[in-house]
């Protein structure tokens, strides 16, 4: 009997976290595409009403979540050392993608980024709740990201999608920025 407790513990374990094959399912034709985050902290997402903001400049990602807040500066309501993303320098060659950070209670978060045709994907996939959420949900911040140019098509209408994968479902939120 003593014999089969190891085995049973590595059993529960395995049923109780995400399996390593497990993990956001690209659309089909999809390339994974590389990214950089340059900023965690950038505006709250609350009074936005936004989901996913993509540009080919910080600056006019700036503008437009001022629109979105209805403000007439991108810092209303925030407390962040640099919510509009001010200390960081436009690059050259560059797409610029502002999206929530993911509030997960108790879930493991895997993301990726891919390319398919002229839509470009940032899939989060949420893995199983591990027991209960215990705290308060986070003050969501736009985080700011950062895509090669060279990885994307030359010129043209680009759609950006957000894909939020969870227990087989798939919720997306787009937008469009034409690329010059």
């Amino acid at each position: 009997m003593t014999k089969f407790v190891p085995l049973m513990l590595l059993l529960v374990a395995a049923c109780a976290c995400d399996a390593f094959w497990e993990g956001p399912t690209l659309p089909g034709g999809a390339k994974n595409v590389a990214y950089t985050v340059l900023s965690q902290q950038g505006p709250r997402v609350e009074s936005l009403g936004i989901a996913i903001l993509a540009d080919t400049s910080i600056a006019g990602l700036r503008a437009s979540v001022a629109q979105g807040a209805r403000q007439p500066n991108c810092h209303a309501y925030d407390n962040s050392s640099d919510a509009c993303w001010e200390k960081i320098a436009d690059t050259p060659g560059h797409l610029y993608v502002a999206l929530p950070y993911p509030y997960a209670c108790n879930q493991s978060v895997r993301e990726t980024a891919a390319l398919s045709g002229r839509t470009l994907y940032f899939i989060e996939w949420f893995g199983r709740p591990q027991g209960q959420c215990i705290g308060a949900n986070a003050q969501p911040h736009l985080r700011l990201l950062s895509f090669n140019r060279s990885d994307l098509p030359p010129v043209g209408l680009l759609t950006v999608d957000l894909q939020y994968q969870d227990a087989g479902t798939t919720t997306d939120y787009k937008t469009e920025v034409t690329l010059t």
